[in-house]
């Protein structure tokens, strides 16, 4: 499979999609991240953003791995752990926010690239520092008490969102969600796929799908890193809060931008059905399961297991998601010709979480009358599941579902046998958000 050839200088349909995000401080953001390269502190702004939103995401408890007891008495909980991972990632902005205001106007970056260095981007990092300082010492203030409470706890993320505001570059960072320095996708696949597409706006949209996907994917590689590395690990916490997020958002545009333009395309809108449940019932299974108390965890190996199994969770729930849509365009796409070959158990396990997915589809079908009630279809799609997913299953999944389909061929009443369904719906719904069909694999693979 190829991708078009375009003429020369012709523009690929990722690049569009970006460019129709674009607002007007586009050229003055361009102008600084032009200087930026030039002076090969590139890195540095991309990991000052990413920390900038991690420290947003971690002030938000809807993002916070809380168990379900400490959600329900969440006013009265302690933050002090929370908020020495926040004064973390305070400390590694203030790093790269520092280096890039080392750029000198008279610099070799600036006379290289032969702009001037934009009116008010020195202040907005000296700004910037100012926060965060004031940031930092305020936390250091409230933990000195011994307990840093809720309310607390929220009001200094709300301080944060607003002091940015008045950092007006760093603010247009933050504001403009892709940038083709960072974030453009070359993958001729991919872009034959969506070259495709007939719509305009769907196919645009359809690329901004894909463009939230692999950012999310870069980050992944950035928290990989960081896990393999020799230092501390446990301010990675919040670049796990900010990924919550941005699936939470992804989720939001599939439903509102993206599938209402995919009309009547079955395949389509199937695809994104499953696109957002996974992104849903993945984000779950780390917020909810495997990052629950790692930010009180003193052993350093067990809290590198724990962040690499959430690390793995997440990378191939977004892989799978790649697949999956691209599929809905392109049917025989197999997962090598996008990423890494993976391994047996990896295919099978996300084949598993499909056919889950479309099993609780047709049984809420059932239930409000928009398939035809044919229990030997049912009992079908039971065993074929069953059979593909059985070595991810534990054992007592195994058996609960057993006694469903039991209980569903000896049901003869019509009332008992939506009752019937109703539970099954529901075990399995359980089943997806455990996550006991995906099968992470080992950090760096």
């Amino acid at each position: 499979m190829s991708d078009r050839q375009g003429s020369p200088g012709e523009k690929d349909t990722f690049s569009l999609a970006m460019e129709a995000e674009s607002d007007s401080g586009t050229r003055r953001l361009n102008i600084w991240v032009q200087l930026v390269q030039a002076a090969r502190k590139l890195d540095d702004l991309e990991r000052l953003q990413i920390w900038l939103y991690a420290l947003r995401a971690i002030f938000n408890p809807e993002h916070l791995p809380l168990s379900a007891a400490e959600r329900a008495a969440i006013a009265t909980r302690d933050f002090s752990a929370e908020a020495a991972v926040a004064r973390r990632v305070i400390q590694s902005a203030e790093h790269h926010a520092a280096v890039l205001l080392s750029i000198g106007a008279d610099s070799a970056a600036s006379r290289e690239s032969r702009v001037s260095i934009p009116v008010g981007a020195p202040e907005s990092l000296q700004r910037l520092l100012e926060v965060l300082n004031d940031l930092r010492v305020l936390i250091d203030a409230v933990c000195g008490q011994r307990r840093f409470p809720y309310q607390t706890f929220r009001a200094v993320g709300r301080l944060y969102a607003f002091s940015l505001k008045s950092c007006r570059h760093v603010d247009l960072i933050l504001g403009r969600k892709f940038k083709p320095q960072f974030d453009r996708v070359e993958d001729a696949v991919l872009g034959g796929i969506l070259h495709r597409i007939s719509k305009d706006e769907l196919r645009q949209k359809c690329a901004l799908v894909m463009l939230h996907l692999y950012q999310d994917l870069r980050r992944l590689r950035f928290l990989s890193a960081g896990l393999t590395g020799d230092g501390p690990i446990r301010h990675y916490l919040a670049l796990f809060a900010m990924l919550d997020d941005e699936m939470g958002q992804l989720r939001s545009f599939i439903r509102t931008e993206v599938q209402r333009r995919a009309g009547s395309d079955v395949n389509l809108q199937a695809s994104l059905d499953w696109i957002r449940d996974i992104l849903e019932k993945t984000a779950l299974r780390v917020r909810g399961h495997e990052l629950v108390s790692v930010a009180l965890e003193t052993s350093p190996p067990a809290m590198t297991v724990k962040m690499a199994k959430a690390h793995d969770l997440l990378r191939n729930c977004l892989q799978g998601c790649v697949l999956s849509l691209a599929q809905a365009f392109e049917p025989s796409l197999g997962w090598g010709d996008l990423f890494p070959p993976p391994s047996e158990p990896d295919l099978s396990a996300h084949r598993a979480q499909q056919e889950l997915y479309r099993l609780r589809r047709y049984i809420r079908g059932l239930i409000g009358g928009r398939e035809p009630a044919v229990l030997g279809r049912l009992m079908a799609m039971l065993a074929a599941f069953t059979e593909m997913g059985q070595e991810h299953f534990a054992d007592g999944d195994w058996r609960e579902l057993e006694q469903h389909s039991a209980a569903l061929l000896q049901s003869r009443n019509p009332r008992e046998s939506r009752e019937l369904l109703d539970g099954l719906v529901r075990f399995l719904d359980t089943l997806a958000g455990a996550g006991s069909l995906i099968r992470p694999a080992a950090v760096g693979e």
